[in-house]
């Protein structure tokens, strides 16, 4: 014995919750490992772009070090520069701009 079935088409209200935000953030982000200077009046960061993304209008910046740093020095070697401030960026060697 077999029954018939009619399958049946509508509305289906499925219940979702989307969180959703806006921020500001740097679009143009230089590929990680950039060579890059930044200049903020007298004050000039010479490194590579970190690996460290950020949400907001920030680029963190590995500062190089000179060969006869103290050991102490490398914690001082990352920057997260907001963009905002003005800080003047110019990358030095032919990476890619963008990842």
């Amino acid at each position: 014995m077999s029954t018939i079935y009619i399958p049946e088409t509508g509305t289906v209200h499925v219940p979702e919750i989307v969180k959703e935000r806006t921020i500001s953030g740097v679009l143009n982000r230089p590929a990680t490992g950039t060579h890059i200077r930044a200049t903020l009046g007298e004050t000039v960061i010479v490194g590579r772009v970190s690996k460290e993304k950020s949400p907001y209008a920030l680029i963190v910046i590995e500062a190089d070090q000179l060969p006869t740093s103290p050991s102490w020095v490398s914690h001082l070697t990352r920057y997260s520069l907001w963009v905002d401030s003005g800080w003047t960026f110019e990358i030095l060697d032919d990476a890619p701009v963008t990842e």
